[in-house]
């Protein structure tokens, strides 16, 4: 029998202390103490701080965790008399345990297994044993770490950390939930944990700069240290981490003797082989490394290592650690430069035998191989552009100096995805003249396409009735085909036609995801133009979610257009911080669309109207008059002239400006003669002093139908001034039908927002109302929440002028009486007396002192009043 105990360096036994430099990872502590599995398997490559996160763990339970590093001279009796030693030194004086000897064969011997089974069965309290380094020892020696995973009792839970996973069999634990497993991607660091290690190093990083850092090492702790400190010497932080691999030669000299010197020749090849590609399915491996044998290499690595990690549906595809793939990239660029060429090929032929030539198109780039990709520009480039790959074929046309008709038409179409329109115009010029007097059908194709989509393009942004006369001569009758008749019926107007036109699209299970989104955009702005606001606002929310699953939606026409109409139908709804995040995300595709865009007046109202809404009416004011006078607007389509002027003419009341409301109508004369938004904005002038005759007048061709509406919400405007007009005269009955109406086709059309912005008479009367309305009781409570969440029944500002002049008239003394007692003229009084209409919300001298009344209004201004709100 032999002491083993004895012959055990107390340096194998000893919890490794914690570094100045140890980054706390809570995380990671709280996962191994959240699990009751009686086996833990923390398996990563070296330097992902496998060792360190356990001694973290060992100074939080300390007393109860027993420690072995274990090495290569660890033969059975020795590994044995190593996990006595240290179970020995947390269980009790008297445990049994503490006289145990090492037998010669220890584990096939069956009383020295069932003392130490007995042993530790009757420890007062569970201990924690951890085996560190537990791919070092010989594999005769590993029939004693199989025994403990499989028989030790349930006061001993089992941790064991190693660089690659240990040939033991762990299939029935997994099986039975009793093996909890920490791998790379567990041990890789975080941001904020990133971060905390650069902070002990003295290294400051942006946030952005802090991403690429996590990104390009992959969280690899090792990675992130070595880099830290070549970044704190580093002039140039961004140039440093753009070619972490390649830059650092502390990180590759650790990749190289950590990693790379422990693997065979072969799987070195493999792994420079697969390491111009990030996803890498099984067959494009063994398309790259030139035999099956590669994908058995990854799969060794996967199992072994954690360099290498296999996802998907049956484990298929691979992917190799960042760091190690850029570390392999650089060294077979810097050595053999035509092998990366032949790769890049390779992937290529690959991609497109596999119907993915935008991946295709990106390693023939890579490759250099000009003549090859300008075959496949000139073979798929609409199709990609149309899948949303406009970004990639603009940026493998620059590699293509001397490019042909067609090769332009695409450029030009992957200009106009990006909103880029002088681009667009400059390269359909030039395909024109290369292909004047020629016979050839497919440049001539595609140049139709580019002109037809360029000139819908301008007919929506700037002006009616032109994309029409390009027709759809030569196009392919395919679904994006179909997209563009659909936007160019609504150009025109019809809505129906266009909703006919997308549903098939939607229809079709061969369109994809990116093809479905730009489908529903459409299908909202259709929507949108017959007045289905909530469904607009459901169309475009869904445009938005399936498009960002494709990776592939941001910065493109589509994903402008739903923000855009998402930000519309958000305003109509009296959500402005909304209205501002869409217009927000819209805003960079617009200012590429140049400084000439009528879009641009367009989105600027609808941020002045947002901003209005949330209380900063000043800037908000200024912003919608910028708006409206800008000279692009002049090539605006009908209903962005009619929604701008409709938005400019109710900031202007609410703020009581009439000159400014008078502006907008007088502006809009010219351009919006026969609509009925004209005909609203003219009857509020007149109701507003108290000229009702004449404001019924100008209101009666909206009432009946007769005059066209441009927006869909203006009949509800109307209806809400007719509201108005009768409650100033006294006709309640007529009042509260057309109260009745308005809140009718608010509901219809699915807007708010004209229902908050009524004069305090109209909302007084939408309250009494409230109970009768029956299923419209639901949206005037809303309304009328709305209006008090705004304050919009606060007191008004008056000036004390104005102030002066409204305690007069509960006299009902003639004006000039009034004017002649406050020492200025009629005239100035009837000012007065219409500011006074337009804060109170008033349409005659009663309704003015009724209002002023109940608001508390009626009463002297202290001396101290100054200009500003009376107090009552």
């Amino acid at each position: 029998m032999l002491d083993g105990k004895a012959r055990i360096v107390s340096a194998k036994l000893a919890v490794p202390r914690l570094s100045p430099l140890h980054v706390h990872r809570p995380r990671l502590v709280a996962a191994l103490d959240g699990d009751d599995a009686p086996v833990v398997l923390v398996s990563a490559p070296a330097g992902h701080g496998k060792t360190t996160v356990l001694a973290e763990f060992a100074a939080a339970h300390r007393g109860e965790v027993a420690w072995l590093s274990l090495d290569g001279a660890d033969d059975e009796s020795r590994l044995w008399s190593g996990v006595l030693a240290a179970l020995s030194s947390v269980v009790g004086p008297d445990n049994p345990l503490q006289s145990l000897v090492v037998p010669g064969s220890p584990t096939a011997n069956a009383s020295f297994v069932a003392a130490v089974d007995s042993a530790l069965r009757v420890l007062p309290r569970p201990v924690t044993l951890v085996l560190d380094d537990v791919h070092e020892p010989p594999p005769g020696s590993r029939v004693v770490v199989e025994h403990l995973v499989r028989r030790l009792p349930p006061t001993v839970r089992l941790i064991m950390l190693s660089r690659r996973d240990p040939r033991l069999h762990l299939g029935r634990l997994r099986l039975d939930g009793r093996l909890h497993e920490l791998r790379a991607i567990d041990l890789a660091m975080d941001p904020g944990e990133a971060a905390a290690l650069l902070d002990k190093l003295g290294v400051r990083l942006t946030a952005s700069q802090l991403e690429v850092l996590v990104q390009q090492t992959g969280g690899w702790p090792a990675g992130v240290r070595l880099a830290a400190r070549s970044l704190a010497e580093a002039d140039d932080a961004d140039a440093y981490l753009a070619d972490l691999a390649g830059n650092d030669r502390a990180i590759a000299d650790y990749l190289v003797t950590e990693v790379l010197e422990r693997l065979p020749p072969s799987t070195v090849e493999v792994l420079h082989a697969v390491s111009i590609g990030d996803q890498l399915p099984s067959s494009l491996v063994a398309a790259l490394s030139g035999s099956a044998e590669g994908v058995a290499e990854l799969d060794a690595l996967e199992h072994g290592s954690g360099l290498v990690t296999a996802y998907g549906p049956g484990r298929a595809q691979y992917r190799v650690h960042p760091l190690l793939r850029s570390h392999m990239q650089a060294s077979l660029r810097r050595t053999r430069p035509q092998r990366v060429t032949e790769l890049h090929q390779r992937a290529a032929g690959w991609y497109l035998d596999h119907g993915l030539p935008e991946e295709a198109v990106r390693h023939l780039r890579a490759a250099r191989d000009v003549p090859a990709l300008a075959a496949l520009l000139r073979e798929t480039g609409v199709e990609l552009v149309e899948g949303g790959h406009g970004a990639a074929v603009l940026a493998a046309m620059e590699a293509v100096p001397d490019r042909d008709a067609t090769l332009l038409a695409v450029l030009a179409l992957a200009h106009l995805t990006r909103g880029e329109l002088d681009a667009a115009r400059h390269a359909i010029d030039r395909a024109g003249a290369l292909i004047a007097g020629s016979t050839d059908d497919d440049p001539a194709a595609v140049l139709a396409l580019a002109r037809t989509r360029l000139a819908l393009t301008e007919d929506r942004l700037f002006h009616g009735g032109h994309a029409e006369s390009v027709g759809f001569a030569g196009l392919r009758g395919t679904w994006s085909d179909r997209l563009l008749a659909a936007e160019s019926a609504i150009a025109a107007g019809r809505a129906d036609e266009a909703e006919r036109l997308i549903r098939p699209v939607l229809d079709d299970g061969r369109v994809d995801d990116f093809g479905r989104a730009r489908a529903t955009a459409v299908l909202a702005a259709a929507t949108g133009l017959r007045g289905g606001f909530d469904e607009m606002a459901d169309l475009a929310r869904s445009a938005a979610a399936l498009g960002t699953s494709t990776g592939r939606w941001e910065d493109t026409d589509g994903a402008a257009l739903a923000a855009v109409l998402s930000a519309y139908a958000a305003l109509m709804r009296c959500l402005p911080e909304e209205t501002l995040d869409g217009l927000l995300r819209a805003d960079l595709f617009v200012a590429r669309l140049g400084p000439a865009l009528v879009l641009t007046p367009f989105i600027d109202a609808l941020r002045a109207a947002a901003r209005f809404d949330l209380g900063r009416r000043e800037p908000a004011a200024d912003l919608m008059h910028r708006a409206r006078t800008t000279t692009v607007v002049e090539r605006a389509r009908t209903e962005q002239l009619a929604l701008v002027a409709m938005l400019a003419h109710r900031m202007a009341v609410q703020l009581g400006r009439r000159d400014e409301a008078q502006s907008v109508v007088s502006w809009s004369a010219a351009r919006l003669e026969g609509t009925a938004e004209l005909a609203v904005m003219r009857a509020a002038g007149p109701a507003g002093i108290s000229r009702f005759d004449a404001a019924e007048r100008l209101l009666r061709p909206v009432l009946d139908d007769s005059v066209p509406a441009e927006l869909s919400w203006t009949p509800a405007e109307a209806r809400l001034l007719d509201c108005a007009i009768a409650l100033a005269t006294g006709r309640r009955a007529r009042a509260e039908r057309a109260l009745t109406a308005a809140l009718r086709t608010a509901d219809e059309v699915g807007v708010l927002r004209p229902l908050v912005t009524v004069p305090t008479a109209v909302a007084d009367l939408m309250r009494a109302r409230l109970g009768v309305l029956g299923d419209l009781d639901e949206l005037a409570a809303e309304a009328l929440a709305e209006r008090e969440r705004r304050g919009a029944d606060a007191l008004p500002a008056l000036t004390a002028r104005e102030h002066a002049v409204l305690l007069h008239l509960p006299s009902l003394r003639p004006l000039a009486e009034i004017a002649r007692e406050l020492g200025i003229s009629p005239n100035t009084v009837k000012t007065h007396v219409k500011a006074l209409y337009t804060k109170l919300g008033a349409a005659s001298r009663r309704d003015a002192v009724d209002a002023a009344a109940r608001l508390g209004l009626l009463r002297e201004i202290s001396p101290a009043g100054g200009d500003g709100p009376p107090r009552p």
